[in-house]
């Protein structure tokens, strides 16, 4: 994809453990100038549920990953508290999946990548959200289960 930064930029984007190519090239008539800072950054691993807030400077990025051990119906969004956040669910490779602040996908087993970008003018604290990558606990409630314990006769012991 190209992208114009004639002022400079601050572009983060989630790239795959691979060799990649980045091209730059002058906006303007005549040679490339200025400075290139390149950094690498681990991605955030997610569980089922909500990831713990994260604050983004205006313009900036987090890549949220997390693996879905069947295939399945699998929610992700992110709860962006103040301006909206442009979201994109990737596979492994960096393949797009979907965009959206909250989306529902029929996923196959693998590593998915949730990208969240912050609007270039306003900074704002991330959560990211998934759901159905943990099956629901069948069971009754624990202090059911404790009840028909204690009927039995059965206590937990103490470590």
């Amino acid at each position: 994809t190209v992208r114009l930064f004639p002022n400079g930029a601050d572009w983060y984007r989630y790239l795959p453990p691979r060799p990649v190519e980045l091209h730059l090239a002058a906006a303007q008539d005549g040679g490339l100038s200025g400075s290139l800072d390149l950094t690498v950054s681990p991605v955030t691993p997610v569980q089922d549920g909500l990831s713990a807030p994260v604050p983004l400077a205006a313009g900036e990025s987090r890549a949220f990953a997390f693996t879905v051990p069947r295939a399945g119906k699998i929610g992700v969004g992110v709860k962006a508290l103040r301006d909206p956040a442009a979201v994109r669910l990737l596979d492994a490779k960096g393949m797009l999946i979907g965009t959206g602040l909250v989306q529902y996908r029929s996923l196959p087993p693998g590593a998915y990548v949730l990208e969240v970008e912050a609007p270039a003018d306003a900074a704002l604290t991330v959560q990211a959200a998934v759901v159905g990558i943990a099956l629901p606990d069948r069971g009754p409630p624990p202090d059911v289960r404790q009840a028909y314990l204690d009927l039995v006769g059965l206590r937990p012991t103490a470590p």
